[in-house]
């Protein structure tokens, strides 16, 4: 879908609303514009590629991860902030979000921006108040909601450092430069579809499960977030091991850290996994620290390596879930007995630790893309070298935009965005993990020339059944895990 809006910029000017030519038309060109016009601009220096397309936020990963090493140098010791940093850029989070041009990533870099000052004591000068009006601008224009734990962050350090009163008329004010800077295009875009705007907007807000499920998710679903987590859970039961008054910069990360989490719901766990990486290097450090500790940094090291090489299924959220609990409880036990449990060699899990992040991600990198990326080109290609300028798109909803398939609709160069004269789609639903009458319909008074039925993710069974009824008016032209293509007999 951003692809497809970065390309709409380009072909046809529409650098504030692509809706007209964008996948599923407002649904998702009322996200922010930031991803867009970055991605527009990196396709115009080096063309509709894959490279291209990441150009932009692979720049801005990089830059997060210089980012979150410059504060994480600040409150703990450079071996381990290269050790944390190395980890976060490591996880299959991170490494989906930077490959799926995600507007998170934007949004965690000017996430960065506005707390780096805090933490640096840039905070009086001008060019403090300038990256913070900065970072506001970004984070509005990608992921708005994202402001909110920064601002926090910003603001607790100035109460620490004992400035706030005198600190709070600039800080405000460099919040609101940097949200007018952004006000423009939200304006433009209620102007010209009002309420529309807004509901299409707050979709991506909504969500079908509960609150408790999306942080019991977060949390088991992330290890550098379970360390993170315990540490916070560990200084409620044991003051001590919070930062002292005058760190400044631990504080302000930890504050950024669980305001993050609670609005985590309603975030993505990219905004989420800056600060926990950050958290986590200083949990490591005071643990490491307090001698008596050290069994617990072993035990967490061993299922953050564990966890890193497993991908999260419900199952392995569960299983998480309870080893955390039993980690937990150990936390707790006496100073003795975590002292007869002390393992020596803690000080290489680290390294095993990053090791193993890093098989992870490779293993995701080099089994999850590119099966998809050829059945959706053999797709493309079959449909645009055939004659017939229309189309029957089956498949199964399980979200209001799945009728707009955004990678299908890139590879079939806006086939099923209008940018084609003549050329149309017939998008037909079918129940998610089920198939329904409609399919015999299609079989025996068939109207399109094509059908194109997406399937990934859906029952084996549910697939065969599908693609026997679709055959008593349909030859099968291409079949793959996740598309089967029929040609009208």
């Amino acid at each position: 879908a951003l692809a497809v809006r970065a390309q709409a910029i380009n072909v046809f000017g529409d650098v504030v609303d692509q809706a007209p030519h964008a996948v599923a038309g407002l649904t998702t060109a009322s996200r922010p514009p930031l991803p867009a016009w970055l991605t527009s601009i990196s396709m115009t220096l080096l063309g509709p590629s894959a490279m291209g397309l990441r150009l932009g936020v692979v720049i801005l990963a990089t830059l997060v991860c210089g980012a979150a090493f410059v504060l994480g140098r600040r409150i703990v010791d450079q071996r381990t902030a290269l050790f944390s940093v190395v980890a976060m850029a490591s996880t299959v989070v991170f490494y989906d979000a930077a490959r799926h041009t995600s507007g998170d990533i934007i949004a965690a870099f000017g996430c960065a921006l506005m707390v780096l000052p805090s933490i640096v004591r840039m905070r009086n000068g001008l060019i403090g108040n300038a990256l913070l009006a900065l970072g506001t601008s970004i984070v509005t224009l990608s992921t708005p909601l994202a402001v909110i734990p920064a601002s926090a962050a910003v603001i607790a350090g100035d109460f620490l450092s004992g400035t706030l009163l005198r600190r709070l008329p600039l800080t405000l004010l460099a919040i609101v430069i940097g949200l007018g800077v952004a006000t423009p295009w939200y304006l433009a875009m209620v102007n010209t579809y009002g309420d529309q705007f807004w509901l299409a907007f707050s979709l991506p807000l909504t969500t079908e499960s509960h609150v408790l499920d999306s942080w019991i998710q977060l949390i088991a679903g992330q290890p550098l977030v379970i360390l993170s987590f315990l540490y916070v859970c560990m200084c409620c039961v044991y003051p001590s091991m919070m930062p002292e008054r005058t760190n400044v910069g631990a504080i302000v990360v930890i504050v950024w850290y669980i305001v993050a989490m609670v609005l985590s719901p309603w975030m993505s766990s990219e905004l989420v996994i800056v600060p926990a990486t950050l958290v986590a290097a200083y949990a490591a450090e005071t643990f490491l620290r307090s001698c008596h500790r050290r069994f617990v940094v072993v035990l967490m090291c061993l299922i953050l390596a564990i966890a890193a090489l497993v991908p999260l299924t419900e199952d392995i959220a569960v299983w998480s879930t309870a080893v955390i609990s039993v980690i937990g409880a150990t936390a707790f036990l006496p100073t003795r007995v975590i002292n007869a449990l002390v393992v020596p060699v803690y000080r290489w899990i680290p390294a095993f630790v990053v090791a193993s992040t890093i098989v992870r991600c490779s293993i995701d990198a080099i089994t999850a893309s590119p099966d998809e990326r050829s059945g959706v080109k053999d797709v493309a290609h079959l449909l645009l070298d055939g004659t017939s300028p229309q189309f029957t798109y089956l498949y199964h909803r399980t979200s209001p935009i799945d009728a707009s398939n955004p990678q299908l609709s890139w590879y079939l160069a806006g086939w099923m965005n209008g940018w084609i004269p003549g050329n149309t789609y017939r998008p037909v639903d079918l129940p998610n993990n089920a198939t329904s009458d409609i399919v015999l319909v299609l079989a025996l008074a068939p109207t399109s020339k094509w059908i194109v039925y997406y399937h990934a993710g859906q029952p084996v069974e549910v697939r065969e059944e599908v693609t026997t009824t679709l055959r008593s008016g349909y030859a099968v032209e291409y079949s793959g895990n996740h598309y089967t293509l029929f040609r009208r007999i």
